[in-house]
Order: C-alpha cells, then sequence, then structure tokens
C-alpha cells in the first residue's frame, strides 16, 4: 500500500496526470469529428471515411469518443486526489490514451473493415479505465464512489452491445446503444456535479451556505435516469416517460434552488457549471414531454447532450487544466465567458431554433455545429500550451480552488 500512495515520481510530465492528454484529445476530437459531421450533413463531403451509417457514427462518438474521453481525464484526475492513491502511472495512462484514440481513427477506416478491431479498442479502453478507477477506491473502501463505478460498467456493457449490433447490422439496436450511453453519461455527469458545484461555489463565493440535500435524492436521481433509459430503450409508454422526465426535472430543479446564489452570475467559472447543470431539467422536460409537445425527436436529447454533457465538460476542461497546472482559476484565457456563452447558444439553436421556426431547420443545425466547432478550437488553441508546460516550474497549485477532497 505504500507504494500507491501520492509521492514523486520520474513520470514522463505530459501522461503523469490523466487530463493532459484526454483533455487535449478530447478538445482536437471534438473539432475533427464535428468538422466532419458538418460536411457530411450539407453534403459537402458525400461519405464520411467511415463504414458505419454516419448517423450511428456521429451519436457513437460523440458519446464514447468525445465525452468519454473528458470524463476518463477528470476521473483519473480527481479519484486520486479523494483517495490519495495514484490511480495511474505515466504507462497505464499512455495505453488508455492510445487505446481511446487507435478506436477513433479505426472508426474512419473505409469500408468498415476495421470495425471489429476499432471495437476491441475502444471496449479495452472502457474496461481499463473502470479497473484503474476502481482500484484505490476499493482499496480505500469509498463505497459512496459505487455510483461512478456503476456508471462505467454500464457504459462498457452498451459499448459492447453496439459492436454486437453492428457487426449483425442491427442497425436500429446500435442507436438505442447510443442514447442508452448518452442517458448513462447524464447520470454520471449529474453525481459528480452534485459533488463539485456546492464545493466550487462556496471557494468563489464569501459566506456561501448551499442547502444539503439528503443523499438518497442524488441516489434516487441516478435510478431514474437509468429508468428513463429503459423504458425509451423499450418504447414504452409516453406516459411513463412524461412522468419521469417530470420528476427528474423536480429533483434537478430542488438542487439548482438549493445551490443558489445571486453571485454565481459573477464570473463564468461559476455561472457555466450551474447552466450546464441547469440544462438537465430542461432537456428531460423536452424528451419526457416530446410526443404531447409536437417538438422534433431530437430537441430533448440534444439539450442533454449539447447543454448539459457539453456544458459541463467544456467547465470543467478549463477548471481542472487551470487549477491543476498551478493557474489561478479565476483568471482563465481571454475569451472565455464568450466561449461558454457560445456553447450556450450552440445548444439553444440546436434545441430552441427549429421548434420556435422549424422552416430554417437545417440552418439551425449547421450553426450549432460551427459554434461548437469554433468553441473547441478555442480551448485547443488556449490550453495548448497550458496542458504541455510543467507546473513545477509555476507556482504551487491552490488545490482547493480545483477538486474537493471527496
Amino acid at each position: 500500500m505504500k507504494s500507491a500512495l501520492l509521492k514523486p515520481t520520474n513520470d514522463s510530465f505530459f501522461l503523469k496526470v490523466g487530463f493532459r492528454p484526454f483533455f487535449l484529445g478530447a478538445s482536437f476530437y471534438a473539432i475533427v469529428s464535428m468538422g466532419l459531421w458538418f460536411f457530411h450533413y450539407f453534403g459537402i463531403l458525400e461519405h464520411l471515411p467511415s463504414g458505419i451509417p454516419a448517423v450511428l457514427w456521429h451519436g457513437h462518438e460523440m458519446v464514447y469518443g468525445f465525452a468519454m474521453a473528458v470524463i476518463a481525464g477528470f476521473l483519473l484526475t480527481a479519484v486520486t486526489k479523494w483517495t490519495q492513491i495514484q490511480v495511474a502511472t505515466s504507462r497505464s495512462i499512455l495505453f488508455l490514451f492510445v487505446t481511446w484514440a487507435f478506436a477513433r481513427l479505426l472508426l474512419l477506416a473505409p469500408n468498415g473493415n476495421l470495425t471489429w478491431l476499432a471495437g476491441l479498442s475502444d471496449i479495452t479502453f472502457n474496461l481499463s479505465l473502470l479497473i484503474v478507477v476502481g482500484r484505490p477506491i476499493r482499496l480505500r473502501r469509498q463505497w459512496r464512489q459505487i455510483p461512478v463505478l456503476v456508471c462505467l460498467a454500464l457504459i462498457l456493457i452498451s459499448n459492447i452491445a453496439f459492436f454486437v449490433s453492428l457487426t449483425t447490422i442491427q442497425y436500429f439496436m446500435a442507436r438505442e446503444m447510443n442514447i442508452l450511453a448518452t442517458f448513462i453519461i447524464i447520470g454520471l455527469s449529474g453525481v459528480i456535479a452534485e459533488r463539485v458545484i456546492p464545493f466550487f461555489l462556496s471557494v468563489r463565493i464569501q459566506n456561501y451556505e448551499p442547502i444539503r440535500n439528503p443523499a438518497w435524492m442524488g441516489h434516487l436521481g441516478l435510478l431514474l435516469i437509468l429508468s428513463f433509459a429503459l423504458a425509451q430503450l423499450s418504447q414504452g409508454s409516453k406516459f411513463l416517460l412524461a412522468l419521469i422526465g417530470l420528476a427528474l426535472a423536480i429533483i434537478f430543479a430542488i438542487n439548482l434552488w438549493s445551490w443558489y446564489h445571486p453571485k454565481i452570475w459573477s464570473h463564468p467559472m461559476t455561472w457555466v457549471i450551474y447552466v450546464g447543470y441547469g440544462a438537465l431539467p430542461m432537456g428531460f422536460l423536452l424528451y419526457g414531454f416530446q410526443a404531447f409537445l409536437q417538438i422534433p425527436l431530437q430537441a430533448g436529447l440534444h439539450g442533454l447532450s449539447i447543454g448539459g454533457i457539453g456544458i459541463l465538460c467544456i467547465g470543467m476542461m478549463v477548471r481542472v487544466a487551470l487549477g491543476h497546472s498551478n493557474l489561478n482559476v479565476y483568471n482563465p484565457p481571454r475569451g472565455t465567458a464568450l466561449a461558454f456563452s457560445t456553447l450556450l447558444i450552440s445548444a439553444c439553436s440546436r434545441v430552441l431554433g427549429p421548434i420556435l421556426l422549424p422552416d430554417y431547420y437545417s440552418y439551425w443545425i449547421g450553426l450549432s455545429q460551427a459554434l461548437w466547432v469554433g468553441v473547441f478550437t478555442w480551448y485547443f488553441v488556449s490550453f495548448s500550451q497550458i496542458l504541455s508546460v510543467n507546473p513545477a516550474l509555476e507556482r504551487p497549485t491552490k488545490l482547493k480552488t480545483s477538486l474537493p477532497l471527496t
């Protein structure tokens, strides 16, 4: 056990902490994958180089590609701090990153000849991440982290089912696995957000005392998200979906009310995570009531994915990169507020635009895609050096501005 405790190592700096390669990779892939989807959607690129249906590739890569890279980078960093045990060596982080990146490349192989190898690489990444993150949690007996491991295990299972569906040409089931994984990641994002948002706000806002909601509310929320996903997967009653969606919206709204303080809006590093979490109840309401409101099928799903997952991801990518690089979280690079606002506009364009002005549907989609690419191009350019420069050359890190201890 002694050797597992945090201590200085001779590991490669860039690979010493998981967020550096994964955040850089996630931002680059957010640009490439959405750029390819943009060109295909508007007919500029008639066929994607991928050998699988374009809509399945897009859905899979946004979830298992982009979002899972951000989650991996966050957990490899956070679990080390939660447990005070070094989660991974530079070699294991390199292995995780290579398996993730290799799967992304292989899925773009023409004619789908290497789809099976892409699946093997991607599933290896999912399984390895679960093992690497789970080990220190087990050693420290931090059973309150079990929901995190459950979500990682479910993502692994859904990804296996996705590739099995591809090889058996059951494209409808593959699409459902993409949607299921989206809900699982939303559940995982909710679990993490409910821990870090009150902490982040208490660091920034003087005399901030959020109302502490009971732990069972968080467990109930995760259970309802999984129930919502299963109800959607089984083509359940529209009334059941609406009921679960309403219950989830109420739980998320109670959390938002419990955490609220007027000074949240005083700095982009506080309002971005609050707004990202706030997109979740709106998304579940739209998704649950879409059959009654006569709104586009994808409105609720993209409200949850772009508005919820996307905004929470960019907020955490900026915060963790700064806080763990010995830089002031509340003095971010120029353009941070504009980037956060732009991603919010991207979500509104994708969700509200087609509802309010459906005649301009394709224009709303294109605007949303272009804004997404712009935001992550800003991140890649602004943070490439931050993620690559050794923080030992800078001042000591103020850890309380980065991640909570549990």
